[in-house]
């Protein structure tokens, strides 16, 4: 098990010729990464190109590095019920964003 636990905790390598892109994180108010940072590797030993957003990230902010990299795949990490609460603050802020375009 202490295997395993090894593999989980090293930081995989870039992708060479990634697959796709994905944005990672957690919106405000969260502040739980250990689920994300799991997926994150996890990604990225699949072959994604990762971007993480980071902890506690304002909506805009998380839009913003949405854009920035032109990801295909969100991936939100939801660990409380103030983020869940912001979901719909998210989603209706990216359809305003990619709808004017």
């Amino acid at each position: 098990m202490s295997w395993l636990k090894s593999m989980m905790e090293k930081e995989p390598p870039e992708p060479t010729n990634p697959i796709g892109t994905v944005v990672i994180g957690n919106i405000e108010p969260d502040m739980h990464d250990t689920a994300k940072e799991a997926v994150r590797k996890s990604l990225k030993r699949a072959g994604f190109k990762t971007v993480d957003a980071g902890r506690s990230v304002p909506v805009d902010v998380f839009v913003q590095k949405i854009k920035e990299s032109n990801a295909g795949i969100v991936a939100l990490s939801i660990n409380t019920v103030p983020a869940k609460n912001n979901l719909a603050k998210f989603v209706l802020r990216l359809l305003w964003v990619y709808g004017r375009q």
